[in-house]
């Protein structure tokens, strides 16, 4: 299983706090996505002190989850679990028109599988390489959605905007 780093380096030392990063933005609500529970309930209660987090053990039970709210700021997903994948996940919500497509985050132990190489080279969303710090995960957070809202105040309230034309740039 994962651990959570938590020992900072110089450079976040010197970086603003997490909750420096995020005073300016309102509580985000977080749908997480995991099927490893050793790595999922302590991220889940870290990102718990700045967002509200709502974690989920499949993407099957993520799609459940979404179907009866799908007002969600994020959904944090890893990559590579049993049965459906995050990637499936993706591709579902993307198929079904659904605005959180846009509004994934991904994260990884490893990618291996010339599938999940191929599929992370054409999203426009980030991949966190696991272990993570919940440091790295709020400044992800925060620079997807400041990208895929470009700048906007993000929330419930205020619905995404559309896709821009072009091709999606690739990460990873």
């Amino acid at each position: 299983g994962y651990v959570l780093a938590r020992a900072p380096t110089e450079a976040q030392l010197a970086a603003p706090s997490p909750a420096e990063t995020q005073a300016a933005v309102a509580r985000l609500r977080v749908l997480l996505v995991d099927d490893e529970r050793g790595f999922v309930e302590p991220l889940a209660a870290l990102l718990g002190e700045f967002h509200d987090v709502i974690s989920v053990s499949s993407a099957t039970a993520a799609l459940i989850v979404i179907e009866r709210d799908a007002s969600w700021d994020i959904v944090l997903s890893d990559l590579l679990m049993k049965g459906m994948t995050g990637m499936e996940l993706y591709e579902r919500l993307r198929q079904q028109g659904s605005p959180l497509a846009r509004r994934m985050l991904f994260m990884t132990g490893a990618v291996y599988a010339p599938e999940a190489q191929a599929f992370l080279r054409r999203m426009p969303g980030a991949c966190l390489q696991k272990p993570v710090t919940v440091e790295t995960v709020l400044r992800a957070i925060t620079g997807h959605l400041a990208e895929v809202d470009g700048g906007d105040t993000v929330g419930p309230e205020t619905p995404p905007r559309a896709p821009a034309d072009g091709p999606a740039r690739g990460r990873g």
